[in-house]
């Protein structure tokens, strides 16, 4: 497995998906995810790109760097265009953990890797597959039936395209989503920056004033995953809101080394013996 090697002095003041990956070959990353890219994103450059090398089309979207007689990939060029960017960054992964029981009776794990935005695509399809459920209840007095879900997809989605965007790729760990018979929680490491209060955290008004990863949120941005300043968070409160669920909680420790991300299941889910009309009449 190959490791991310550091390069300049100035590396600590520069966001890591900007600094150079040294040990890391132009080659690995692949000329058809960048046209695939750009064919996403709506870039005349698209077709353009499917007759010029790597290297001049790595170059233009500004994913190289060093000196041009020792051009090297990006961290962030990795991470999006290689085939296994987890071979550089052995924690650029999701797992998706379905944890029926505390004991871990009938647990199944499913990962995800690949290009950053690849895997974030591939893991949200499967959660609404396989986990998102949506009851429909018809109410007498009503034309419309009540339609709610366990947990609104947007909040899903938005919770882990966060975590994607915020977390560090030089901890060792990977974004873990992990569904139980009462939550869904996402965790990604570190927490939250200092700039970001206790109380802040309570209240759920996340407003970061940096930004760990530059370019990973500028690529994630033009490619739709998230929808930047800092306006995923409110997202997810509204669409719990709207699906008549508790609000989400986020949970970090002193240190702020990890942060957790806890959906609470709708409860028509936990007691299917609740009439339909007791719910809100926004359905």
């Amino acid at each position: 497995m190959k490791k991310v090697q550091d390069t300049s002095a100035s590396s600590n003041d520069t966001p890591f998906d900007e600094r150079v990956c040294m040990n890391g070959a132009i080659e690995d990353m692949r000329a058809g995810l960048i046209s695939e890219y750009l064919y996403r994103v709506g870039i005349d450059l698209y077709k353009e790109s499917l007759r010029r090398p790597v290297v001049d089309l790595a170059a233009d979207l500004r994913m190289v760097g060093g000196p041009s007689e020792l051009c090297k990939p990006l961290n962030v060029g990795l991470l999006f265009f290689s085939e296994r960017p987890d071979e550089y960054f052995p924690s650029a992964r999701i797992e998706v953990v379905d944890r029926p029981d505390p004991s871990g009776i009938g647990m199944t794990e499913k990962v995800f890797v690949g290009p950053l935005d690849r895997q974030l695509r591939d893991a949200i399809a499967y959660i609404r597959n396989y986990v998102v459920k949506e009851r429909v209840s018809k109410v007498s007095d009503r034309a419309e039936a009540i339609r709610v879900f366990n947990f609104p997809p947007v909040a899903i989605e938005e919770a882990i395209s966060n975590a994607v965007y915020h977390r560090s790729y030089q901890i060792g760990e990977p974004i873990t989503v992990t569904v139980t018979p009462e939550t869904l929680q996402i965790t990604s490491l570190p927490g939250p920056g200092r700039t970001i209060t206790d109380e802040d955290i309570a209240q759920r008004k996340m407003v970061s004033k940096g930004c760990r990863n530059t370019r990973i949120g500028e690529l994630l941005k033009e490619l739709k995953l998230t929808r930047g300043r800092n306006t995923g968070i409110p997202a997810m409160l509204r669409a719990m809101e709207h699906n008549g669920s508790a609000m989400p909680t986020f949970e970090t420790d002193g240190e702020r080394t990890y942060l957790t991300v806890t959906l609470p299941i709708h409860p028509m889910f936990l007691n299917r013996s609740v009439p339909a009309e007791e719910f809100p009449s926004w359905a």
